[in-house]
């Protein structure tokens, strides 16, 4: 697995990396992190996986990282 670069964002780390098949790509908030995996026969590279990172997607990157810190927070004692 290597770095093949980053996506700004005002809310998320962005880490793109190139797997032998698969572009990964990981999105990290506070200490959240999600990932997804992209055939690399259908996406060649960052701009194509950063097509993808339309706001319908990335509001449901978001709102699944409020429901993870809402689960890890239940957990945490008080």
């Amino acid at each position: 697995m290597r770095i093949l670069g980053t996506i700004p964002h005002s809310e998320f780390r962005i880490v793109v990396y190139e797997l032998e098949s698969h572009l990964y790509t990981e999105f990290e908030a506070g200490p959240m992190k999600q990932g997804y995996k992209w055939p690399k026969s259908k996406f060649s590279g960052i701009p194509a996986v950063q097509a993808l990172m339309d706001p319908s997607f990335l509001q449901n990157v978001k709102t699944r990282f409020s429901e993870m810190y809402a689960d890890m927070s239940s957990r945490i004692p008080k």
